[in-house]
């Protein structure tokens, strides 16, 4: 057994059907995806068969890295950490949580095992919150999340990631999350990873398929690009209509700015910006200083 380590948001079910159907371990003649989008339906003959296991080893059972011959680990960069952290929401545990609608039923949502503590530590962080209401203010959870991408060190899933790397070893294969989503990328990934495990690579002609669904399912593709059309706008004093956003990308561009300025960005805001001549307007006229 390989282990095939990841940080959630990052396809590691995806990549388990992929890697194990195309190194010829199952024949893997299903279809992987959930109305969700996730990778999560296996076959009984895949579960038998498959020798490459993804989990969140790192947290689990760091124990199985450690005495494993072989690991695989998918590993992201910075500025993948929104489009990580919106796909998490979604697809963890396949819970569906729309990240643009956490300030509704708020404790429902993040009441689980997956983030559970992410709740307490907004109680923690903003005591005026009442824990006795079903939500959190969208405010707050802007604001909260706002901290993560002013200092990407901080940032949650970046721990994550470290943590996961933290655990060192000898034989290991890292996959780049930005390869797996360009076709011609992740093939020749896939290639360099079957030549290290000495193993043939079947993957025509389902592959190319298969990976076109894949990426139809994710709905968050371009939410950085857009946050940086809006915060280089900004920079440039350009005066542009800011789109509809979520609240992830709004805390995404409070705290790029506050990095670009040393200004505050407001923290009573129910509803956010809708051009960018108010944002300038506030950075002018009334933000306090970091």
């Amino acid at each position: 057994m390989i282990p095939l380590d990841f940080v959630p948001g990052t396809h590691g079910h995806f990549l388990e059907y992929v890697l194990n159907k195309a190194l010829g371990f199952s024949s893997a003649d299903f279809d992987p995806f959930t109305n969700l989008g996730t990778s999560h339906h296996r076959s009984k003959e895949f579960s038998v068969n498959k020798q490459i296991v993804c989990n969140h080893w790192y947290e689990k059972d760091p124990g199985t890295l450690q005495s494993a011959s072989k690991i695989i680990r998918i590993v992201f960069e910075q500025d993948d950490i929104l489009l990580v952290h919106s796909v998490s929401l979604l697809r963890n545990n396949d819970l569906n949580i729309d990240s643009n609608q956490l300030h509704i039923d708020t404790v429902k949502k993040l009441n689980n095992a997956c983030y559970a503590d992410t709740l307490q530590h907004i109680y923690r962080s903003y005591p005026n919150v009442d824990p006795t209401q079903d939500f959190v203010p969208r405010h707050v959870l802007r604001e909260f999340h706002k901290f993560g991408f002013r200092d990407l060190e901080i940032n949650g899933y970046w721990q994550e990631l470290e943590q996961m790397l933290s655990i060192g070893h000898a034989n290991e294969f890292r996959i780049k999350l930005k390869n797996i989503y360009q076709l011609d990328n992740f093939i020749d990934t896939l290639g360099h990873l079957a030549s290290w495990l000495q193993l043939t690579l079947d993957i025509d002609p389902w592959l190319a398929q298969l990976h076109s669904q894949f990426m139809a399912k994710i709905p968050f593709m371009d939410h950085r690009a857009i946050c940086d059309t809006v915060i280089q706008a900004i920079v440039d004093q350009k005066h542009i209509e800011i789109p509809a956003l979520s609240l992830l990308q709004e805390s995404y561009i409070n705290g790029r700015l506050e990095n670009i300025f040393k200004k505050e960005m407001p923290f009573y805001q129910e509803n956010y910006f809708t051009f960018t001549k108010d944002v300038l307007h506030y950075l002018k006229t009334q933000a306090p200083n970091l």
